[in-house]
């Protein structure tokens, strides 16, 4: 059994009245939650390759968190999710120092990828997480989440701040699979101090009628929470296209200008662009939906573009072309005719 001192939860359960689900969203509560109130800071590193619902969950994880302090996430979705590293700064100082914010203690850095050059993204992650270290702690104390797509991401002084590692992975037609680590430092050998991760565990107290508490020792393998309220990825959603939209349009409109003076009239703007994305997949998952092997583009990808309505369709007839002769496309007749 192990130390109190190292127990990561403990939570009641009274199974009559309760799924598995409200067991899960009290773990998370006291993971996070209680840590705050201690006055700790928390850094959690959720990693998953593209597409494994990484975002979603951490919206999920946050919801269930602010909850309880009060707060809805839905009146701070866009307060609290940096959606791109030109929004750190000014989304940081808001959440440290506006009134408004007093209560809001969760920041979000969203996986930037699809935006700059990996060893970029890997600088910017790191040179937040020491900003955040030096600065939050002594005004605010934060649950602040980095979502990337490898631990690797982060380099070997930076890890050693990181409290909890999750991974995501959604198998086909199921809900996300989230497991959590606790990070730790193997000191036994001074000279050699190594991280290590753990599988969090802790305490249920079982509760049923008209019997004795039972008290469980846990250590659950994994989570698997819904999906994000429809409130909250109705926000986010929107926001995340534009925010992200917006950079990779001035991209790729400077590949244009470069393509347009190298071969005039050759070379037309959509038939540009579905190259220019061909070329970057990651980017695709910005703006694509995919259901049951049909992908379908977002709303919002024809305005991020100025896209007319013509334009639009022949982007995703060209595309859809392009990725079908790759593979990674079912194109039907029914969806090419509905554009």
């Amino acid at each position: 059994m192990p130390k109190a001192s190292l127990i990561d939860f403990i939570v009641d359960y009274y199974p009559e009245k309760e799924t598995l689900q409200d067991l899960a969203r009290k773990i998370i509560k006291s993971l996070f939650v209680n840590r705050k109130r201690g006055k700790k800071m928390t850094f959690c590193v959720v990693t998953g390759d593209s597409r494994e619902g990484k975002s979603w969950t951490v919206l999920t994880i946050a919801d269930i968190i602010l909850n309880e302090e009060g707060l809805d996430f839905v009146d701070h979705v866009n307060d609290t999710v940096i959606y791109t590293p030109l929004e750190y700064q000014q989304k940081m100082n808001a959440i440290l120092y506006e009134k408004r914010l007093k209560k809001l203690y969760v920041a979000i850095m969203d996986e930037a990828r699809e935006l700059v050059k990996a060893k970029k993204w890997q600088s910017i992650i790191n040179q937040v997480i020491a900003d955040v270290n030096a600065m939050a702690g002594r005004i605010k104390i934060l649950v602040f989440f980095v979502v990337t797509q490898a631990f690797s991401d982060i380099d070997k002084t930076s890890r050693h701040t990181i409290t909890y590692y999750a991974t995501c992975y959604r198998p086909l037609k199921q809900r996300v699979k989230f497991e959590i680590f606790k990070v730790y430092k193997d000191d036994r050998d001074l000279e050699n101090v190594k991280l290590k991760k753990r599988r969090i565990y802790g305490f249920v107290r079982v509760h049923k009628p008209g019997k004795p508490v039972k008290t469980i020792f846990y250590m659950p393998s994994a989570f698997r929470f819904a999906v994000p309220r429809k409130a909250i990825t109705d926000i986010y959603e929107p926001e995340n296209l534009e925010k992200k939209g917006k950079i990779i349009r001035e991209k790729l409109d400077r590949m244009l200008k470069e393509l347009e003076n190298e071969f005039k009239d050759s070379y037309s703007k959509v038939n540009s662009m579905v190259e220019w994305y061909i070329d970057h997949p990651d980017q695709l998952n910005l703006f694509i939906k995919r259901s049951r092997g049909k992908i379908s583009i977002k709303p919002g990808f024809k305005k991020m573009h100025d896209l007319s309505n013509e334009e639009a369709r022949e982007f995703k007839e060209r595309l859809l072309e392009k990725l079908t002769s790759r593979g990674l496309a079912d194109v039907s007749k029914k969806q090419e005719q509905e554009g």
